[in-house]
């Protein structure tokens, strides 16, 4: 993920993480259709290719993530508003090239978006 960010740089990235029982062990990149630096919205093609790929894996979407290019690794209100997984890890990396921080934040319907741990121990793609 942070490869992508640092070449795609100063767009925002986005893709999928799958997984099993909390492992990832899938990563999906989808294209940023709006090539912005403040914006994002996946490619719904991508995306379809991509739940059909984990799906038949027996894996289970286990976070979206995006990057905020020299932000915060905050939600933001769009974030929010834009918010079609309720229940699923929103993984933030927030930085520049060569120095990347990663967020989660676990969101609900019912209450405000609440920061979670999360370890990244390898990255393969």
């Amino acid at each position: 993920m942070t490869q992508r960010a640092d070449t795609n740089y100063p767009d925002e990235v986005c893709g999928l993480l799958s997984g099993k029982e909390g492992w990832v062990t899938g990563h999906y990149p989808i294209t940023n259709q709006l090539h912005s630096e403040r914006l994002f919205f996946m490619n719904p093609g991508e995306m379809v290719r991509a739940m059909d790929l984990y799906e038949t894996r027996g894996e289970e979407l286990l976070a979206i993530y995006h990057s905020h290019p020299n932000g915060k690794g905050e939600l933001s209100k769009t974030d929010i508003q834009q918010d079609f997984y309720p229940g699923v890890v929103k993984f933030i990396l927030s930085g520049e090239p060569g120095n990347w921080q990663g967020t989660a934040w676990q969101t609900s319907p019912a209450n405000p978006p609440k920061e979670v741990t999360w370890k990244m121990l390898s990255e393969t793609n």
